[in-house]
């Protein structure tokens, strides 16, 4: 039998697994050229359509891999306080955690509506804290674009370290991309008043 996606919660937020009609509020951030100010900055390049969309969250399970297991979480307005609607998404976190437990790696987005509040801070530290404390990993890593100065800025306030630079690591729409790898080990991230 294979896990379910763990519910985790913030002040201000709830992580829980992606349903369908989550894809009617996420696919205008994520699609076409408005969704670029998302997907620049992604590996993803964004769905085709709202049914692919639809479709990959009507059918989302978590992957189980002898080696790992690999969590995607919407994030939420837990209690309406952002939106005006509890359980709306803002955007999505991921999480492939290793088995037996060692290094994690952590990728995420957020809505541009609902970015620059703390938002994606609450979200990340949940899931690293959950990722050294329920899984035992031994530190949680993460790739950004070198051109993302925001996200690399948010993951060192964080306590996230620079540990380097990843030449032509991946291809985005035709070109190749440098990316800089993040690492925080337990004792290191910065825990914030929520």
């Amino acid at each position: 039998m294979g896990r379910a996606t763990p519910v985790l919660t913030t002040k201000r937020l709830t992580l829980s697994a992606p349903r369908a009609n989550d894809a009617d509020v996420i696919f205008p951030f994520v699609h076409g050229e408005p969704g670029r100010v998302v997907t620049d900055m992604l590996l993803w390049d964004g769905p085709a359509s709202i049914e692919e969309l639809r479709d990959y969250y009507e059918k989302y399970v978590l992957k189980e891999e002898p080696d790992s297991v690999e969590f995607g979480w919407a994030i939420r307005d837990r209690a309406g306080a952002i939106t005006g609607t509890p359980g709306r998404p803002l955007g999505s976190i991921g999480a492939r955690l290793s088995i037996p437990p060692g290094a994690a790696e952590i990728g995420y987005y957020l809505a541009p509506p609902y970015q620059r509040r703390g938002l994606m801070s609450e979200a990340i530290r949940t899931v690293v804290s959950y990722a050294f404390d329920e899984w035992g990993s031994s530190s949680v890593r993460a790739e950004v674009f070198t051109g993302n100065e925001a996200s690399q800025r948010l993951l060192e306030s964080l306590g996230f370290r620079n540990v380097g630079t990843l030449p032509e690591q991946h291809e985005k729409r035709g070109e190749t991309v440098d990316s800089y790898g993040y690492e925080v080990a337990p004792g290191q991230l910065r825990l914030g008043s929520e």
